[in-house]
């Protein structure tokens, strides 16, 4: 699927938009994680007591990664169907089974 889209933006667009989508997003997951953890968050994968309670930062954790994981599927489903070429089914599988609970 990645593969798919790098050609495809390749093609478009030339190198240099993949190498700033890649350092815009390297830039963006760096900051996040560091605001995170100057909130607070700086224990949240500790085990038992030392976890950090959603209070204190945790919860601030969660939210930041589930929208900086939402960002690329969201682009590339947009992106499918603003072109007019519509979703592909590999790309569509590719997201449902990475957003799939591991307990199901």
């Amino acid at each position: 699927m990645v593969y798919d889209l790098l050609e495809d933006g390749y093609q478009e667009g030339g190198i240099w938009p993949i190498i700033a989508g890649a350092i815009a997003g390297s830039a963006a997951y760096a900051l996040s994680d560091w605001a995170v953890s100057r909130e607070g968050a700086r224990s949240r994968k500790r085990s038992g007591d030392q976890q950090v309670n959603a209070g204190e930062g945790g919860g601030l954790a969660i939210a930041i990664g589930s929208l900086l994981d939402g960002i690329p599927e969201s682009v590339a489903l947009g992106l499918g169907l603003l072109s007019g070429r519509g979703i592909s089914i590999a790309m569509l599988a590719a997201i449902f089974l990475s957003n799939f609970p591991e307990g199901l």
